[in-house]
C-alpha cells in the first residue's frame, strides 16, 4: 500500500474514529469533570488498586480478542469480520490513550 494510501485509509480514519469514539464514550462512562471516573470507581470492584490497573485490565479483553481473531486467521484463513476488527483495534488504541492520560 503506498504511503498516502495508507495516510487516508488508515491513519486519517481511524483519528476520527478515536476522536468521535472518545467523546461519545465520556459522556456514557464518565463525568464531565473527570474522565477517569469510572476507572476509580472500577478500583473498587475489581483486584487493583488504581485506575491505571483497572483500565489496564480492560484493555487485556480486547488485546486477548485481537490476538483470537488473528490466530483463526492463521490457523483456519478465516477472514475476520472487518467490523469486529476495526471495534477491537479501535478499543485496544483508545485504552492506550486513556493510559497515557
Amino acid at each position: 500500500m503506498r504511503q498516502e494510501k495508507f495516510i487516508e485509509n488508515i491513519v486519517n480514519r481511524r483519528l476520527e474514529s478515536i476522536s468521535s469514539s472518545l467523546i461519545r464514550k465520556n459522556n456514557e462512562y464518565a463525568s464531565v469533570g473527570d474522565v477517569f471516573e469510572a476507572f476509580k470507581a472500577g478500583a473498587h470492584f475489581s483486584l487493583h488498586t488504581t485506575k491505571e490497573a483497572v483500565a489496564w485490565e480492560f484493555m487485556v479483553k480486547h488485546l486477548q480478542s485481537i490476538q483470537q481473531i488473528v490466530s483463526n486467521y492463521e490457523n483456519n484463513k478465516k477472514l475476520p469480520d472487518i467490523l469486529l476488527l476495526d471495534e477491537k483495534f479501535g478499543d485496544a488504541i483508545n485504552y492506550l490513550i486513556l493510559l497515557e492520560g
